[in-house]
């Protein structure tokens, strides 16, 4: 990892994704580019070893990621609003039903 990824979960998250292989270990190192980025890294290491993993804070009411959707949709094709919102609603009572 080129400078520090800020935390331990999302150090763990890189090295996952570099693994590609179920039930390997996985190695990585950390690349630092300064000073603040040893000291960052170092605590990162710690706090893997000791799993002592930064959770993981998943954002509610997310937006940004609704008008994104809209956005595209948009690009697609003239919708009618009544259509849109229809769409919406499908989508959300089918994620928390």
């Amino acid at each position: 990892m080129l400078g520090s990824p800020k935390a331990s979960s999302r150090a763990i998250q890189r090295l996952g994704r570099a693994g590609h292989r179920l039930h390997d270990t996985i190695k990585g190192r950390f690349i630092v580019m300064d000073r603040d980025d040893l000291v960052e890294c170092s605590v990162i290491q710690k706090e893997i070893i000791e799993h002592k993993i930064n959770r993981v804070q998943f954002p509610k009411n997310c937006l940004d990621v609704l008008s994104q959707q809209i956005f595209g949709m948009s690009i697609y094709k003239v919708w009618n609003i009544d259509e849109i919102l229809s769409w919406i609603r499908k989508l959300l009572l089918s994620k928390f039903n």
